[in-house]
Parts: C-alpha cells; structure tokens; sequence
C-alpha cells in the first residue's frame, strides 16, 4: 500500500511500499506491569464516549490527531492528518495527505469540536520533499521559547531509487493555528546516503531545566529499519545524533510483537517520572481488508525523570484496544492510535486517537501509583 493511505498499511507495504515488517463503552482497562521488578504504578483508560469525538468534516478521511496546548490552558485544539479520495470507486485511491487545526472545548472531560474543512488547513505538501503528504504530527510547547516544535513525516514520491522517500521531519511555530505561522526546518537526519531517509514517528521531551540538563531527548520510530524504538539526542533541537540499542523493543507473543511505534511527546507525572504511551501491532485479526491482519493497540511505558532513557515499568497488556465498531471498521480496520495528549491535572491525561483510520476518539488516561492505592 502506499504511505499516505493507511497507516496499518504503511507498515505491511501491501502495495510494494517501502516497509517490510517480519520480526466498551465505557472500557476501563489497568494495567499492571512487567520489567522485572515489583510493578509500581497503574495506568488506566476509560472513553469519554461511546461515538467518535471528531468525525464530521469536508475530508473523506481523519487520521490520528497532536494536541496543541500552552500551560495557561486557556485555549487547546487538536492538529488533524487528513485525506481526500480521489477515486468514487477505490477508497484507497487519495491525494496528499495535509494538517488542519480544530479548537476544541471541554466539557467535563468530553471534548467538543466543529465540522471542519479546507479552510482549517495549516500544514501542507509545499514542495517536492512532501509532495505525497505531510502525516503523524507530534506537537510540544516550549516555554523557553514560546515556540510549539511539531515532528511530522515528510513524504516524497520521487526518488532516485523509486518510491517513496520517508523523512521524519521538523517544523515549528508560535500560533499553530495560523498557517504562515509554521516554519519547516527539514529533515531531522538528512544524510542522503543514510538508511534513516526512511523514518518516522517522533516522540520529543526538551531537557531545559529544572527537569532537564540541556539534553533534548527524540523518542522515533516505527520498528520498520529495526525492531523497535530508538532514541536520538539534541542540544540545539536542529542536529540530532542516534544513540546505539533500542529504547522500546517489540515483544514476542506480545500485543506489540508486531512493531512499536513512538506515541505523543512523554508527559511528566506528580512524582517527577514520565508517562510514555507507545502505540503497537500484532498480527492474527484477520478483517474484511483483503490481506490485512494486523490489530494496533496503545501501551505505556513509566520513564526515568531524571534520565527518560531509562525504562521504569512497560505494559504487560494494553491500555487500549479497538472494540467499538468504529475502531474494529474503518479504512483500516481494528486500530486505536494515540498522538496527542492533554493534560487535565492530579496525573489524568486525555488521549486522543485515530480509530479505523476514519475519525478520533478519546479517553481520559489515569496514573496512580500502587502504593497511594487503597
């Protein structure tokens, strides 16, 4: 299949893509969990709702959605992969995928937003190096400078080599909502000769104080080029240098055996360590996608605060399934896919996530540690 058509598929190459892979309402889902030592936290999801929290648009199709939010709280909304058909006959037959924002209101914790359409387009192909799309944004604020940092994939269709050519790339802003607000810094490893022109999915956590040590830390990718995530190291937030091993590696007869893929940035908890939520795939769900049999989950991992490159805790089951119809049809059928976080405080989050690629749904995540439990 072809990148920006389904992101289950991006993974399968179902159409001579670049990847190989071989290596209810209301569901609450704890998770205690293995690294081998005494687990010390659970982590839980319940869904704001049994429908889709964003579905109603000019789009024929939603993807997976980043959160844009400053720490005043006083105005959030959600920065949307989207996608045209352009074949009344073929639904995977689309154009280039682009990025929308949509302001979003709390009520309680369920979420609202309005239809949307091309005029809430803020990101988009703008030239050769992301002719077929601009996918899988990741949107953190930094106080240091008041600048939002979004890592997206880049895809181009051209290449020397044939295919598509697959850049995990960088652009930042001061108003996301605005499109000549956003600036393209490109490519975050553009060596031409490396095999890391196919990457993608990036996670980042700034390392500016009190918390941090001027290190900034890049959790990437989607185990494609190997079996498992890996983690990339900045002081400028331009260069980034890979750090040898995996961070996150896939898990045999695991609901992430599949591959791993990074979720949205880490998020600091009350005790000071970092809540991580990884999206995975495992195969054995056969669907009515001809060839396709894969089922995406979302899992968690508790992250070191004084060194995030440290695995406190990982799942041992995933926080989040596809159950509903929604998420078990769809484009690509059985998949849940978390991108954006929002904080709600006292260590509750709330997830957005594309299901089926075709809409977003939402679920409060909650954090307590087993020893303040009753």
């Amino acid at each position: 299949r072809m990148l920006a058509v389904s992101r289950a598929e991006e993974r399968r190459g179902d159409l001579g893509c670049w990847l190989l892979v071989d290596w209810t309402f209301v569901l609450v889902v704890a998770v205690v969990v293995t690294t081998g030592s005494a687990a010390r936290y659970s982590v839980s999801a319940t869904r704001v709702s049994e429908d889709p929290v964003v579905s109603q648009s000019a789009f024929s199709y939603i993807y997976n959605a980043a959160v844009v939010y400053r720490p005043d709280g006083k105005e959030w909304g959600l920065v949307v992969r989207c996608q045209n058909r352009t074949s009344s006959s073929d639904p995977y037959q689309v154009g280039p995928s682009v990025l929308a924002f949509v302001r979003g209101e709390l009520h309680g914790d369920v979420p609202k937003f309005r239809s949307f359409g091309d005029e809430a387009i803020v990101f988009a192909p703008a030239g050769r190096a992301d002719d077929y799309g601009t996918e899988d944004p990741r949107i953190v604020y930094r106080e240091e400078d008041g600048t939002f940092y979004m890592m997206y994939t880049a895809v181009e269709t051209e290449t020397k080599a044939g295919g598509l050519d697959i850049r995990l790339s960088l652009a930042t802003a001061d108003e996301p909502s605005q499109r000549r607000s956003w600036v393209r810094h490109g490519s975050l490893f553009p060596d031409p000769k490396s095999a890391l022109q196919s990457t993608k999915s990036g996670a980042l956590l700034f390392g500016d104080p009190p918390h941090g040590n001027g290190t900034h830390v890049l959790f990437f990718g989607d185990s494609s080029r190997v079996p498992g995530l890996q983690v990339a190291t900045s002081s400028d937030l331009r260069h980034f240098g890979i750090e040898p091993g995996l961070f996150l590696p896939v898990r045999e007869s695991s609901f992430d055996s599949h591959l791993v893929e990074a979720g949205p940035p880490p998020v600091r908890l009350a005790d000071g360590n970092l809540l991580f939520l990884y999206n995975s795939a495992r195969a054995g769900f056969p669907s009515a996608k001809p060839g396709y049999d894969l089922q995406y989950n979302i899992g968690f991992a508790i992250l070191d605060g004084e060194d995030p490159r440290r695995v406190l805790e990982r799942s041992a089951n995933p926080i989040l399934s596809p159950d509903l119809s929604w998420e078990r049809n769809g484009l690509t059928p059985n998949v849940v896919f978390c991108e954006g976080l929002l904080p709600l405080g006292n260590d509750r989050f709330l997830a957005f996530y594309g299901a089926g690629d075709s809409v977003i749904g939402a679920a409060v995540v909650e954090v307590s540690r087993l020893e303040d439990m009753p």
